[in-house]
């Protein structure tokens, strides 16, 4: 069936990544350009990357829901996954609620240590982050269920969004207001598809089901750190950069961080479809580590091509995409593909193993690169390719390791989900 089919469903979901990957990257080109400011085009991706910090409870409660509806569907328990459903779409409602409350508290400092001019930035970020929590729980249905091409055009229509208000708003002359509205507007609408795909999965069966919400709490916690390192380490890099060096160099740097993280994303596709396939597999009692082998193999693979051909066509691709003014952002390529690469090999790594609920290995890994990360960038800042390369071998360091740890554990099916 096509819908166990890990390369069918990878291609599919790759080729609608792309076309909205290719969104986001005409809108970085178009708004560097319609900006002309490197200092403004460095606030603008100053503030997505602290989206993406905020977004975390949003990616986390997307795989939860994914990870139970894939259970559930796997096993046929429909009654059981309604009730899942509804207890976690309360626990999004009170994280909306948190994110408000500490978001206003925290905003003034946020500002003032990304040297951001403006509160009302962040508050802006802050209602984005709100718009996805409130939707995460319909996406992750959509997502467990394995229905890839409707998992794939809701990203697509928030890029589609973001791309197209942002030109119409810039070019009114709202500047770095006008991004953060199409954000909210890209919010919105994957708000209404994804409730309008997933809003009958919610019937409350009347039948007394018993639900162990101890071991849902504790997946939750578990999937909650792993959230936060993989967000930190893919969108850290910026923020490091903002906060060590000049705002010019920021925004130098963010259009080469734009340009090599192509190699990062390219791969995004297979861990989309990696994890609801091996938490199905998982949950039937099948071997998974063949999806994981074809994980390194696609989504490493590409990740590795890609990189190669940033490095060997930066030039041309930096003039061509950008213009003169961003020329010295071609110095930093190499490093940040020294970087990028190892993250999608941790990355595709971690995702299998919160797959199959092994969050303690996970959450040890990553909490052990962040603060190294935080370290390195503390005392190896005298220059940006510094500070990536050492990132980079650190991050490599840490998926050699859970490899080897992976592999001498010697459980190539397990039949139920361990910590």
């Amino acid at each position: 069936m096509k819908k166990n089919n890990f390369e069918y469903n990878s291609i599919l979901l790759f080729a609608m990544m792309m076309m909205a990957n290719g969104c986001n990257y005409l809108f970085q080109i178009i708004i560097a350009r319609l900006l002309g400011d490197a200092r403004q085009y460095a606030v603008v991706n100053t503030l997505i990357s602290l989206q993406s910090v905020f977004l975390i409870p949003s990616t986390l409660m997307i795989m939860v829901t994914a990870k139970y509806t894939a259970l559930y569907e796997t096993t046929h328990e429909q009654g059981k996954l309604s009730a899942v459903l509804v207890k976690l779409k309360k626990y999004t409602l009170w994280i909306a609620i948190g994110i408000a409350v500490v978001g206003v508290c925290v905003s003034p400092l946020i500002a003032a240590g990304l040297k951001l001019r403006r509160v009302s930035y962040v508050w802006g970020i802050l209602m984005t982050a709100i718009l996805a929590v409130l939707s995460a729980v319909y996406v992750g249905v959509i997502q467990g269920a394995q229905k890839f091409f409707e998992y794939g055009m809701q990203n697509l229509l928030n890029m589609l969004c973001k791309l197209f208000f942002s030109i119409i708003f810039v070019i009114l002359g709202w500047g770095v207001s006008g991004v953060l509205g199409a954000l909210m507007i890209g919010a919105i609408i994957v708000f209404i598809y994804s409730y309008r795909y997933t809003r009958k999965q919610f019937a409350v069966s009347e039948e007394d089901i018993f639900i162990e919400y101890i071991e849902l709490k504790d997946y939750i916690l578990g999937t909650f750190c792993f959230q936060i390192c993989i967000t930190l380490l893919t969108s850290g890099d910026m923020l490091l950069v903002k906060a060590f060096f000049d705002e010019t160099e920021a925004g130098v740097y963010s259009s080469a961080m734009v340009i090599g993280k192509i190699a990062l994303y390219v791969s995004s596709a297979v861990v989309g479809t990696l994890f609801p396939m091996v938490a199905a597999e998982h949950a039937a009692g099948h071997d998974t580590y063949l999806l994981l082998k074809k994980a390194f193999l696609y989504g490493g693979g590409m990740t590795v091509m890609c990189a190669a051909v940033m490095i060997a066509g930066g030039k041309w691709i930096v003039g061509i995409l950008f213009g003169s003014v961003y020329k010295d952002a071609i110095q930093y390529l190499p490093a940040i593909c020294a970087y990028v690469v190892p993250l999608a090999f941790l990355t595709i790594m971690s995702n299998f193993l919160v797959a199959l609920a092994k969050t303690t290995i996970v959450s040890v890994s990553l909490v052990l690169a962040c603060i190294g990360s935080i370290v390195i960038a503390f005392i190896f800042h005298t220059t940006i390719g510094q500070m990536l390369l050492l990132l980079g071998v650190l991050l490599m360091a840490i998926f050699v390791c859970d490899l080897i740890i992976l592999s001498k554990r010697g459980d190539k099916n397990e039949g139920t989900a361990e910590k």
